[in-house]
């Protein structure tokens, strides 16, 4: 796979929203050394409702997805950290952005894409990526996405430098970075403070 660009998207199957086929499927026709990367769902009518899913994206258009597509087998946890260190981006998914995904990618030095979606489940990532001051990463809109994605995987200055930066940042921006913790700590006082004093009144 020396001449393949390598587009992992981790997350389980049942994540994938079917909005987001045509990002994967859009890869394609701007990078035609793209492999795009997924794991098999441990149900198979996952697998399969997927699977057909994706196939009738590609045959609208014209593409066999078996040249483009490849399903890896559930593993465990070296393994999975083996394929972030191989991949040249990940795509994170819109409306269920990536958690843990994301921040083994990051200590794996993996730049992350992300679209932010609607609902704060879809936007993980993106904080992840500003605590980082990686903002670059995050896309505006599907086009922005797409081309982001594909402008990392074919460019190595351009992924060499954001790995740097990652290397650097994500230490103290997410693995050691209480501010988020402190924040969610707060809610919750300031929450449960005024409900006290509402139930007391």
């Amino acid at each position: 796979m020396d001449d393949r660009r390598l587009y992992l998207c981790p997350q389980s199957l049942f994540k994938i929203h079917v909005d987001t086929d045509d990002l994967l499927t859009g890869f394609v026709p701007r990078d035609t050394h793209a492999l795009i990367l997924l794991f098999e769902d441990n149900k198979t009518p996952v697998n399969e409702a997927f699977r057909r899913r994706i196939h009738g994206k590609f045959k609208t258009l014209g593409l066999n997805e078996d040249a483009y597509l490849r399903f890896l087998p559930r593993m465990e946890n070296a393994g999975y950290l083996s394929v972030n260190s191989v991949a040249d981006v990940m795509l994170d998914t819109p409306h269920w952005s990536g958690g843990r995904t994301s921040l083994s990618a990051f200590a794996a030095g993996l730049p992350v894409v992300t679209l932010p979606g609607e609902f704060s489940c879809g936007w993980q990532t993106c904080g992840m990526l500003r605590e980082m001051d990686v903002a670059e990463l995050i896309a505006r809109d599907s086009e922005e996405y797409i081309m982001r994605a594909v402008a990392i995987a074919s460019d190595r200055s351009l992924q060499g430098a954001l790995l740097a930066r990652i290397a650097e940042r994500a230490p103290g921006g997410i693995f050691t970075n209480e501010r988020p913790v402190r924040s969610l700590e707060h809610f919750f006082r300031a929450v449960n403070g005024s409900s006290a004093e509402s139930a007391i009144r």
